[in-house]
């Protein structure tokens, strides 16, 4: 089916080509721009890239005034990245920007760019683990849509400020994120991004609440886990006990032997002559 396609979009390319030669024309393959268009966006969504490619390359060839034309040039774009030729992707592009020739059209370009380092952030992410920087060009060139004034493209800038939202969370800048998210309600409230960007708004406020609460349970298990110190033992001091001081001789008597009883009956011993 895929090849049927292709085969029908170079038939009718061809048909083209050669009705221009022939009348100074160029819608002589019987399908309008706005035909084409639909149908390449249709087989793009289904990820038949090739075909896509070829429908949109009709349109930007053929019919360059055409009101489908900016729109046939950001398709073919979207080909030239899914072939990974980023390098013509974005000549498309910035051309586009340079010529200027639809000024209404012009945030939908900044916003294609946008997707662009979006993608590569994502890809640098799994890679590296770090793609805050494309990531933050990604958030520029959205805010470039939102901004640009010659344009009232309301479904662009409300698709783009969604997106700042959605970048800002992916950096962890929550803050920043529900800030987004509210503008694209306050000022696009009719548009079908507003009603994303208010239900982002409130799974982003409930998982803050959950990570606050986790991080309070979190400290105060630490605080009950903490074992208290023992406090330190205090040294007691031991006291040597004194010496006794020598005892002082006593100078003022003289310690005289003591003398035997004398015998006061006068009667001498007597002696035993047996």
């Amino acid at each position: 089916m895929r090849w049927f396609g292709i085969i029908f979009l170079a038939l009718s390319l061809l048909m083209v080509s050669c009705s221009k030669k022939g009348s100074g024309t160029g819608d002589g393959s019987g399908a309008t721009p706005e035909e084409l268009l639909a149908y390449a966006d249709n087989i793009y969504l289904q990820d038949d890239y090739e075909s896509a490619f070829l429908a949109y390359g009709l349109i930007y060839e053929q019919y360059p005034t055409s009101r489908e034309y900016v729109n046939a040039a950001i398709g073919l774009s979207r080909c030239y990245a899914e072939f990974e030729d980023y390098q013509k992707s974005f000549d498309i592009l910035y051309s586009l920007l340079q010529e200027n020739i639809i000024p209404s059209q012009v945030p939908k370009i900044y916003n294609v760019i946008a997707e662009f380092y979006e993608r590569s952030a994502g890809i640098s992410e799994q890679l590296t683990g770090e793609g805050s920087t494309d990531y933050k060009t990604a958030i520029g060139y959205y805010e470039k849509a939102i901004d640009y004034p010659n344009s009232e493209d309301k479904l662009a800038k409300s698709y783009a400020q969604y997106k700042v939202g959605t970048l800002y969370e992916k950096l962890d800048n929550y803050d920043k994120a529900l800030k987004a998210y509210q503008k694209t309600s306050d000022d696009y409230p009719t548009q079908q991004w507003a009603m994303l960007a208010n239900e982002k708004s409130g799974i982003l406020q409930l998982k803050i609440e959950r990570m606050k609460i986790y991080e309070s349970a979190a400290m105060k298990k630490d605080t009950m886990t903490t074992k208290p110190q023992a406090p330190a033992p205090v040294k007691k001091k031991i006291e040597k006990p004194e010496k006794p001081a020598p005892a002082k001789a006593d100078t003022t008597k003289t310690t005289q032997p003591e003398e035997a009883p004398a015998d006061t009956t006068g009667a001498k011993p007597k002696l035993d002559l047996d």
